[in-house]
């Protein structure tokens, strides 16, 4: 059973949350996002001891953030340079990691694997991510990606805009397989 939780995250709902994000709605908008999932949890079960720190995972601060005491690691920076210090963290404190490649620009939850990052494909994201993690020596991740390529969703004036953006079921669908990998992954280890 799922006692402790720690959320660390830094970032404020947005209404670019609305669609894809289950604490997210027009209440909350503007609240850290910490504070509404931790609320929401414990509507869920009352009894969850939830620490959250409003901090962004850095280099300057993983070795503080991340303790030795971490069953397991669900990662959803999309920062690479910030995804790499907590991979790093983790894998030199030996706390087993899921790590996600994004669910931008993506219409097929379908197409959602869990794997190796050395076997990843059609994901610009993990092919950055897995060339920075050789450059660490770390070449084994376990990641959850799309086997789609990416697909700009078009503006009103018939160019593609600049960031990724998120179509609400697919985000969903990958926290699902998240959650779900992490308790098969706990009650087998």
């Amino acid at each position: 059973m799922c006692g402790n939780i720690v959320i660390i995250d830094k970032a404020l709902i947005d209404v670019t949350n609305l669609n894809r994000n289950l604490m997210a709605d027009t209440k909350v908008v503007g609240k850290y996002k910490v504070d509404v999932a931790k609320k929401k949890l414990l509507n869920i079960n009352p009894e969850l001891n939830i620490k959250i720190i409003k901090e962004y995972v850095s280099k300057d601060n993983s070795s503080k953030l991340i303790t030795d005491d971490f069953d397991y690691i669900v990662d959803t920076i999309d920062s690479i340079h910030d995804k790499l210090s907590l991979i790093s963290e983790a894998v030199h404190k030996d706390i087993p990691i899921i790590s996600s490649m994004g669910t931008g620009d993506k219409f097929d939850p379908t197409l959602f694997e869990v794997t190796d990052i050395s076997k990843t494909s059609s994901c610009p994201f993990a092919h950055l991510l897995k060339s920075e993690l050789k450059e660490l020596g770390i070449e084994h991740l376990k990641v959850i990606y799309s086997k789609e390529k990416p697909t700009r969703f078009r503006s009103t004036e018939s160019s593609y805009r600049a960031n990724a953006s998120s179509i609400s079921f697919v985000p969903s669908v990958a926290g699902l397989i998240i959650s779900s990998e992490v308790v098969k992954d706990l009650t087998t280890i």
